[in-house]
């Protein structure tokens, strides 16, 4: 990118050296004359090699003493660029020799050069560069080529201009290197994988087709699949060689998916360990597939896995054979008698069969559920069962017969028969013995008798008259209850009286409660009922226990047997109640109870405050409880490493006096906190000549703000300090912990070298800056002159600064950027790099001529329409690199250009957008011409470029498209057929040396104007070149043309407007600029644009007039399509510089109106400055609409009074936000 002409030539420039603005000399005499003498080099062998070009030094020059220089003479070389002259000091020192300098005295000034670097560009035909071959070149040097590298193919060699090269040398342009290439001869190994087959091998060509060989052999168990490459990626088996070296393919085999393979399936036996073939079973699986049997494990069955083989990979021919075999599950059988004890335990295997126990139990037959343990399937418990038998009682009595009872075994014995007793006697009972007596048996007893029985009738007397003693106790209650297993039953004869015995022993606790009873014996039977009661012993408790920690008793009764209530205590100091000396349940004799305690244990916690620290204290055998009943206690010293221990103290605080015992009778849990002074130790900082202590405590770190500032040996940079510890050396760091004393020394690395290999922009002849990284050093960063990212390329230790960025510099100098390296991933660092901007013809040039910035750099925008955004015409985003509407060529000169269509911009025809975009200033030079591309800007006096002059800002020249749309002249300048030129850029020249007044060395901007809207007021530019030594030669279609306003009536100017009434019919006093205007038919006093129809364009420029009276203000009345306020208005511009000072639209009120109505309106002018002359351009630019013309009658200038008198209503609108001065902002350089 750059902002100037290419192609100015390279032959030696010499700039006329020109005297001018000189001092003049008031003297009888003249002063002697200076000489400028120019010498090519001050070094002689550059001198001689400038001279072996051809060069000579430009003539001495003479002049006047005081003489102000204003062009400076420029060499060219093939070998050297040209840098300036330069002259040596008093002191020997270089003085650069500037334009504007005054020359006193005589004077030799040297030439200042540098070798050119020249770009080798590579056409690689899709190979890589070897890193080691150059990119930039010197003539004066010669440089050996290596070869590049093509996938696929064998380099050949480097042909320049189609010369085969190995080296370059002499290179006095850039130059484009192309590689040869010839395709490789490659071998194909071919792996068929399969057994008793062989490899093959194809040879190949890269580029070229191949088959791989058919068909392919055979492999039990398998498909052919295709191909695979050493790095198992798939291998077409036909194709175009796309591999650069020897490759083996191997055949891929899929694994068939059915192949068989045998399980078996076996069970254990019920009886025996031996197991019995199930069933087998022929399966199908993917060859070479590992095969894992999960078999379902039948109900009462175990797998055997020990046994099992479930597992194998399915072999090709099918021969894998699996086997399973599951192992009875084993279930408990219990054999249980009716109450639940265990008769027999038996293991049985599923499906098995149990045997009962050999069980018998008198009176009962005994059987099983055979059920229960047939065919076993889970643990089994089974009860026996008991079936009560049948027996047969009989009786035996003299002389009396009776018939048998059926009983059964168990049950209650059924109604028995009463016998009839002899004299004298009476029936008693049926027993089962006489002699001696047997056992009673009467009805509603149990058969207990596992058999048949026999029952004898037993009689007795009629004395033997039974009667009853019972015995009661006193319960808890206090009342007397019947003891029924006390109760006796006793005989006697009718009529006795006898006396309750006593019993003997008498219960302990208990003594008889009155006296014996007596009773008389009657009949019958247990009439006769005598009771003896028993009562209670009753007992003295004596309790013994402390009550406000004071020993005291209390006695309390209770009888035997029964509980005591204890008292209820209170808290003793120092101690827990454990309980009372003896059980208050039940008490069976007097006594005394004590109440227990346990003295309370403290626990004694001795906090050490060494929880942040590394080295823990030492607490040996500390005491770590402790009661009321304890000596007075005195407190451990503990030790720690590194540190003094100052005392214990009772709060974490550590407030107070320090606490060396617990006094006896102390009672509380006890916490004391150790008090610590830490050791210090010295951390040394040596770097040599200079040390630095820094005294940090124990299991401390340093302090960042604490290390020292290092100040590394030149090409060098600082890493880190580091200290020895055990032979090893380590990093020390914010982080190293303190424990001793420390020397530290700080460690260094080398700063790679950065190598200049282009150090020079050279803005006529913009090349990248290229240097050279050293071995381990990378680019992170570069800061400095707004550079970023993306404006420079690190790869292989070569750093290249892009031309895209560079162009923004456009102040000759000597610039530094500041790269941040990257140390083999240990440290970054700062490096400077210096590089230098030259641009022999700055003063002549613009900055960004061409916009191949992509942006508006170094130029300034102004709006026109209130300082509305969205009216602004000239945005960064106009600078475009496409193409416009249908594909339609620029014809820009580079990369980028100004553009009618853009993002973000609404068409037609260029919307509303307004407009000025001025340049930067150059100075006059050369041969005084100038070029442009330009495009659009249908209407010339609304849309153009003017050439002002910097000081005075007086407009001396303006140019505008005047071919557009000329598709024929489109295409000879493009040089193929153009079919569209509306935004087609022409190139247009012009010499500014030959307008009256302008004078070489004068400085000049440009100023871009898009004064209305819509109607292709809309331009597109390219290449603004200011600067040619040489006038250039053209044909008459690229010449310009000068339509710079010529103002009628400058000279004889008044306080009024001429023919403002439009009196005549040619418009006297009126330069009707494009002919759209004329008298109105309706109005003769009125002029209308409709020459040609109402969608005529133009504007028509009334003669000069001045505000330096007492008419400072303006009336007229106005008609047509006022609604159109940015088509249809009235400018005043200012005379000299053709500025816009005021632009003046319908009165407010008449936003909507168009139509043929005039409408009065005034403006007030009164601010403007009367110093100066003045002109109108009334402007129509409405092409379409209803009345789309621009009707004004009668303008005139008028008194302040008159304008008084106008209604308000009548005011019409200025629009604020013109430009009226265009002093220019400089853009930040980078």
């Amino acid at each position: 990118m750059r902002w100037f002409k290419k192609g100015i030539t390279a032959c030696i420039i010499l700039f006329a050296f020109v005297f001018v603005f000189g001092t003049t000399v008031v003297a009888d005499e003249p002063a002697d004359p200076v000489t400028i003498t120019y010498v090519l080099a001050e070094e002689e062998s550059l001198r001689d090699a400038l001279e072996a070009e051809g060069l000579l030094p430009p003539s001495a020059k003479t002049g006047q003493p005081g003489t102000q220089v204003h062009h400076i003479p420029v060499l060219s070389s093939k070998v050297y660029t040209f840098l300036g002259w330069y002259a040596r000091d008093g002191e020997g020192n270089p003085v650069q020799h500037r334009k504007y300098d005054v020359i006193d005295a005589d004077i030799t000034l040297y030439g200042k050069w540098r070798l050119t670097p020249r770009v080798v560009a590579y056409d690689l035909d899709g190979g890589i560069n070897d890193p080691a071959n150059p990119r930039i070149v010197y003539a004066n040097q010669t440089y050996e080529l290596e070869p590049a590298s093509r996938f696929g193919f064998d380099f050949t060699g480097w042909l320049l201009d189609e010369t085969p090269v190995s080296t370059l040398e002499s290179v006095f342009t850039s130059v484009l290197l192309t590689a040869t290439w010839s395709p490789k001869l490659l071998t194909v190994t071919i792996d068929y994988d399969t057994d008793g087959v062989d490899d093959d091998t194809l040879a190949v060509t890269f580029g070229e087709a191949y088959v791989l060989p058919v068909p392919v052999p055979e492999k039990v168990g398998f498909d052919f699949d295709g191909w695979l490459d050493s790095d198992g990626m798939p291998f077409a088996a036909s194709g175009t060689v796309d591999f650069d070296s020897d490759v083996t393919v191997t055949a891929q085999w899929t694994p068939r998916t059915d192949t068989e393979y045998t399980v078996k399936t076996f069970t254990q036996n019920i009886d025996d360990d031996d197991y019995t073939l199930l069933s087998t079973a022929v399966l199908t699986a993917e060859t070479l597939s590992l095969v894992i049997l999960e078999p379902e494990v039948p109900e009462g069955f175990t797998l055997n896995a020990a046994l099992s083989e479930l597992e194998g990979v399915v072999a090709a021919d099918g021969s894998l054979e699996l086997e399973i075999y599951f192992d009875r599950a084993v279930y408990t059988v219990t054999f249980l008698d009716l109450s639940d004890d265990v008769l027999k335990v038996e293991d049985v295997r599923f499906g098995g069969t149990a045997t009962p126990p050999v069980y018998t139990v008198p009176g009962f037959t005994v059987s099983w559920d055979t059920a229960a343990f047939t065919e076993v399937d889970d643990d089994v418990v089974t009860q026996v069962i008991l079936t009560a038998n049948d027996y047969t009682i009989t009786f035996v009595v003299d002389g009396q017969t009776f018939d048998p009872v059926a009983v059964t075994f168990g049950q209650a014995i059924p109604a028995l028969p009463v016998p009839d007793a002899p004299a004298n006697q009476i029936f008693n009972a049926w027993r089962d013995a006489l002699e001696p007596l047997g056992s009673i048996y009467t009805a509603g007893m149990t058969y207990d008798v596992p058999g048949d029985l026999t029952l004898f009738a037993e009689f007795i007397f009629e004395d033997d008259i039974e009667y009853v003693i019972e015995y009661r106790f006193e319960n808890e209650a206090g009342e007397f209850v019947l003891d029924p297993a006390r109760t006796l039953t006793l005989t006697g004869t009718a009529g006795d009286t006898v006396t309750a015995p006593a019993l003997d022993p008498v219960p302990v606790g208990f003594v008889l409660f009155g006296t014996l009873p007596q009773g008389t014996i009657v009949s019958p039977d247990g009439t006769l009922v005598l009771t003896v009661d028993y009562a209670r012993i009753v007992y003295t408790v004596t309790f013994e226990f402390f009550e406000e920690d004071e020993a005291t008793t209390l006695a309390v009764e209770v009888k035997h047997g029964l509980d005591v209530t204890a008292p209820v205590l209170d808290a003793r100091t120092g101690y827990t109640f454990t309980g009372w000396s003896a059980p208050l349940e039940a008490i069976v004799a007097t006594q005394t109870i004590t109440a227990e305690y346990d003295a309370i244990d403290y626990p004694i916690h001795y906090a050490l405050n060494d929880d942040s620290f590394d080295d823990p204290a030492i607490l040996d055998d500390p005491v770590s409880s402790y009661t009321i009943e304890d000596e007075t206690i005195t407190l451990p010293v503990p030790e720690r490493t590194y540190f003094t221990f100052l005392g214990w103290f009772d709060n974490a605080e550590l407030e107070g006096d320090p606490v060396t015992t617990i006094p006896a009778g102390s009672t509380g849990a006890v916490t004391v906190y150790a008090s610590w002074a830490p050791v210090t130790y010295d951390v040394t900082f040596d770097e040599g000549e200079t040390q630095t202590v820094v005294t940090v405590e124990v299991s401390g770190t340093v302090a960042p703000e604490d290390f020292p500032e290092v100040t590394a040996p030149e090409g060098t940079v600082f890493l880190y300090w580091t200290y020895t510890e055990a032979g090893t050396q380590y990093e020390f760091t914010v982080d190293t912990i303190i424990h001793r004393d420390y020397t530290v020394t700080p460690q260094f690395m080398d700063i790679p070298t950065v190598t200049a290999v282009n150090d020079l922009f050279d803005v006529e002849a913009p090349m990248p800056l290229v240097y050279t990284i050293g071995a381990g050093g990378s680019v992170v960063s570069i800061t400095g002159h707004g550079i970023e990212a993306t404006d420079y390329n690190f790869e292989d230790g070569t750093l290249t600064i892009s031309v895209d960025y560079l162009q923004y510099f456009y102040e000759p100098g000597t610039y530094n950027l500041t790269l941040t390296l990257d140390l083999d991933g240990l440290v970054e660092t700062d490096v400077v790099i210096t590089f230098e901007v030259v641009w022999a013809t700055s003063s002549y040039q613009i900055i960004n001529a061409s916009f191949e910035t992509g942006d508006l750099y170094g130029w300034n925008s102004y709006d026109i329409w209130k300082n509305e955004t969205g009216m602004r015409a000239f945005v960064d985003a106009r600078v475009v690199s496409g193409t416009y509407f249908n594909d339609y060529t620029y014809n820009r000169d580079g990369d980028a250009n100004l553009g009618i269509v853009w993002d973000g911009a609404a068409w037609p025809q260029g919307s509303e957008r307004m407009g000025h975009l001025r340049s930067s200033d150059f100075e006059l030079g050369g041969s005084g011409w100038i070029s442009f591309r330009l495009g659009g800007g249908r209407q010339p006096s609304l849309s153009y470029v003017s050439i002002r002059n910097s000081e005075t800002h007086e407009e001396v020249a303006r140019f505008a498209n005047r071919h557009f749309n000329n598709t024929g002249i489109a295409s000879d300048q493009f040089g193929s057929a153009i079919s569209n030129a509306e935004a087609f850029m022409f190139q247009y020249y012009y010499d500014l040396a030959a307008i009256d007044g302008v004078e070489l060395g004068d400085s000049f901007y440009i100023v871009i104007s898009e004064t209305a809207s819509f109607h292709w007021n809309i331009l597109s530019a390219d290449a603004f070149f200011t600067y040619y030594e040489v006038a250039p030669e053209i044909t008459a279609d690229l010449l310009a043309e000068n339509i710079v306003p010529s103002i009628l009536g400058t000279e004889t100017a008044t306080n009024q407007i001429v023919n403002g009434s439009f009196d005549t019919t040619d418009l006297e006093g009126w330069d009707n600029v494009d002919g759209v205007f004329q008298r109105w038919a309706d109005d003769a006093d009125a002029i209308i644009s409709n020459v040609g129809g109402d969608g005529s364009l133009g504007l028509i420029r009334s003669s000069a007039f001045s505000l330096d009276g007492d008419n400072q203000y303006m009336r007229w009345d106005w008609a047509g399509r006022l609604l159109a306020d940015k088509e249809i208005y009235i400018s005043i511009r200012e005379v000299g510089t053709n500025i816009e000072v005021m632009r003046i639209v319908r009165r407010p009120n008449l936003s909507g109106f168009f139509g043929g109505d005039r409408h009065n309106h005034v403006i007030d002018l009164s601010d403007l400055p009367t110093d100066r002359l003045y002109y109108l351009e009334i402007v129509d630019n409405a092409a379409s609409g209803d009345w789309a013309v621009n009707i004004v009658k009668n303008i005139r200038l008028i008194t302040e009074s008159e304008y008084n008198g106008v209604p308000e209503g009548d005011r019409a609108e200025v629009i604020s936000g013109l430009v009226t001065d265009f002093d220019y902002i400089a853009p930040v350089h980078p």
